[in-house]
């Protein structure tokens, strides 16, 4: 069967690392002017609590930068699943964003980013 597949993937002059597909990446600043430390994200339709990088930016967060397409769920509180609530900020692409636009400014702990359906 591994064969057949490499065969398959061979006739289309594929390689089979171009059929891997790739999870779009959400970048976090510190600083406002997207400079200095930054982590990335996936956007892999989980949540995701910033201690879980490095460095940890937990509640040091200015700017994003979202991909297009993505939609991103940001909140203080604890990961529980992706909660569309009062306390609940919602960022969309395209670009980059300043978190001081949405009031949310060194509040972020977790962050959950979703792909098109």
């Amino acid at each position: 069967m591994v064969r057949l597949a490499h065969a398959f993937v061979s006739l289309l002059g594929l390689s089979p690392f171009a059929m891997a597909q790739t999870i779009p990446q959400v970048t976090l600043w510190k600083d406002m002017y997207y400079e200095g430390d930054s982590v990335q994200v996936p956007a892999d339709n989980h949540c995701h609590a910033l201690s879980e990088f490095q460095p940890d930016l937990t509640r040091q967060v200015s700017s994003i930068q979202i991909p297009d397409g993505i939609q991103c769920y940001l909140t203080e509180w604890e990961c529980l699943g992706i909660i569309d609530d009062a306390d609940t900020k919602i960022i969309g692409s395209p670009g980059i964003s300043s978190l001081y636009n949405v009031d949310f400014n060194n509040k972020l702990v977790n962050i959950a980013c979703l792909t098109p359906a």
